[in-house]
């Protein structure tokens, strides 16, 4: 009977070719995976390359094991300096710690003894007559610090004539370090009197100062002492002005005098500081910058802060909102400030009702336009949590950390967002996300279950240990949905490294219903393996013959064809493929894979029929 109603077809369907786009598409949960052609419904810890090709993701290693807190990190940055030094920091507890690039591998205790609370602010900003630069940060309960990031390499000390000498032939006062203060070194504050040289003069006790030759000094952070301190927990730095929100009234924004951040007065003339309640309910819960103006978020509003010209001032602050809304509205605003970031030409951020805002302008349109990254992947990112999440643009990508649903008690899983391709990749599993930076070029997270800091690096390892990864096809059927079919054979052509060991998965209807099929695909399959040494009739490696500054995804791989032969005679309404990876250091990058559908059958299964018989 089945023979009867077959229609042969005999046929190669290969993707992405025969895709619309010629591309994969990345990573999409929002409608039925059998609707749309050349997205990945299901995977995890893979990432695409810049071909939309996909593979395992990249791995991470800890920057510091010597913090052996289990406390979670509250809040990152990095300090750059003017001349380029680059101080990644992080609070643990009631301590911020500091790692300067390239002249230290652990962090160490610029300060502690703060009080232990969640919110942490802070900004880059110095005055023009400042010789040296300046970050200040605070907690909205503490007082403000200033810090110099002002350093230096321990020499020699000498407790019984208080003196403390740093290695090199320029002062200390060329350093940056004050005439008279205090330096820290690991963790110790030690005041002083003066400068002679390299040498720190009248030096408090330093018999408890373990040190070894190399030991990084740094100038102890300040109390900002300036007029009218504003203490905030949420601050933005912008056009020569610090802009904070109030502590003590959540929904007053403030702003600092021009080109003087100690100074918060309020005044009524050419850059002097000043305050305005925002509208609408609830705090101000985040700051964003764009061109010359500022955006001032609470959950239900964005109030944008420009200065304009007025009469004789050149320099009046006008504030307007960004888009109409109410009291009752919960689609424009901002959640926190972590979640709110930086982008090229805009801000993202993520609203109350879970969408992941793109805030940006266009080209010909003078005003920001406000588009929904999140809603190709809608169930996957309404089900997450989102009180804690954090963000980062780096390298044109999105990197979202969130809790993964409501079971979960910390960031979880963290989501990539390709800004150049405009593809999600799968979530990545593994990476317990509270804050990011990036430092000399290199992504790195700070943990959201313990104290530790990771970077993010090329190897498919975490700390040595392997991941999971897995990826699963939308489910192909062949524009026919309703009529049962047959495949012969499937076609994969993947680049693998000789040590990788790839599981290929064909799944007959809906998570494999009507039967499933497993391969093993390794690199040490010789017969499936193409390429060798690249041609070249002259005997050299130009850039005419040779590829050159290609993929570095298949760097060492080689090219594998694999024709899978299936089992006879199973029928299936659709046919997904999945690939996974369990071992550590397995890489591959999946170029194309097809079916070779054999025939269909119009005519329905009696099985499936409902009715009259």
């Amino acid at each position: 009977m089945i023979e009867q109603r077959k229609k042969v077809v005999n046929n190669w369907y290969l993707f992405p070719d025969s895709l619309e786009s010629g591309r994969f598409l990345g990573y999409y949960t929002r409608f039925d995976p059998a609707l749309i052609k050349g997205v990945f419904p299901i995977g995890q810890n893979i990432k695409f390359t810049e071909s939309n090709t996909p593979t395992p993701r990249d791995g991470i290693e800890v920057i510091d094991s010597s913090i052996l807190e289990t406390t979670p990190v509250k809040r990152a940055w990095v300090f750059e300096r003017r001349d380029g030094v680059e101080i990644e920091m992080k609070v643990i507890g009631t301590t911020v710690y500091f790692r300067i690039q390239g002249e230290m591998t652990d962090f160490e205790i610029l300060e502690s003894g703060f009080t232990d609370v969640e919110e942490w602010t802070y900004g880059v900003i110095s005055e023009t007559s400042d010789i040296n630069s300046r970050l200040n940060f605070c907690n909205g309960t503490d007082d403000w610090r200033n810090w110099t990031g002002v350093y230096g390499k321990f020499d020699s000390l000498d407790d019984g004539a208080h003196t403390l000498t740093l290695q090199g032939t320029t002062s200390l006062a060329n350093l940056g370090f004050t005439a008279t203060g205090s330096f820290t070194i690991n963790g110790v504050h030690i005041t002083y009197t003066g400068l002679t040289d390299q040498t720190f003069t009248g030096c408090g006790d330093m018999s408890a100062l373990s040190l070894t030759a190399g030991d990084i000094i740094v100038q102890k952070p300040t109390l900002m002492n300036g007029v009218t301190i504003v203490k905030s927990s949420l601050m933005a730095v912008h056009d020569g002005r610090i802009h904070a929100r109030s502590e003590v009234k959540k929904s007053v924004s403030h702003y600092s005098k021009l080109d003087n951040p100690d100074d918060w007065t309020t005044g009524s003339i050419d850059g002097d500081g000043g305050a305005k309640e925002i509208e609408q309910g609830g705090p101000i819960t985040a700051y964003g910058r764009d061109e010359e103006q500022i955006y001032i978020f609470k959950k239900r509003m964005i109030t944008i802060l420009k200065y304009v010209s007025g009469g004789d001032r050149i320099d009046v602050p006008a504030y307007k909102t960004f888009k109409p809304t109410d009291d009752k509205s919960i689609t424009v605003g901002a959640i926190g400030a972590k979640s709110t970031f930086h982008a090229p030409n805009g801000i993202i951020f993520t609203s109350p009702d879970k969408q992941l805002v793109f805030l940006k302008r266009d080209e010909g349109i003078d005003y920001p336009q406000k588009s929904d990254l999140s809603d190709g992947i809608k169930p996957t990112f309404q089900i997450g949590v989102h009180d804690e999440a954090c963000g980062i643009c780096y390298n044109s990508k999105v990197f979202y950390a969130y809790k993964q649903d409501e079971n979960s008690s910390y960031n979880d899983t963290v989501l990539v967002y390709d800004l150049v391709n405009n593809i999600w990749f799968p979530p990545i599993v593994g990476w317990n996300v509270s804050d990011w930076t990036v430092v000399n070029g290199e992504l790195h997270f700070h943990s959201s279950i313990n104290s530790n800091s990771y970077r993010i690096f090329s190897e498919k390892v975490d700390d040595g240990e392997a991941f999971t990864s897995t990826l699963r096809s939308w489910y192909e059927d062949f524009g026919l949905p309703q009529d049962e079919k047959e495949v012969s054979y499937v076609l994969i052509e993947i680049y693998m490294q000789e040590n990788s060991e790839v599981t290929a998965t064909v799944l007959y209807d809906e998570d494999g219903h009507s039967g499933q099929e497993e391969f093993v695909l390794n690199g040490t399959d010789t017969n499936n393996k193409f390429g060798s040494s690249e041609y070249n009739p002259f005997g050299f490696n130009s850039f005419g013959t040779e590829r050159f500054g290609s993929n570095a995804d298949i760097s060492g791989m080689k090219k594998y064809r694999y024709i899978l032969e299936l089992k006879k005679n199973i029928s299936f309404y659709n046919i997904a493929l999945q690939f996974s990876t369990e071992k550590p250091g397995i890489n591959y990058e999946l170029i194309r894979f097809g079916y070779l559908l054999d025939s269909y059958m119009p005519l329905p299964n009696k099985k499936y029929l409902k009715g009259i018989n």
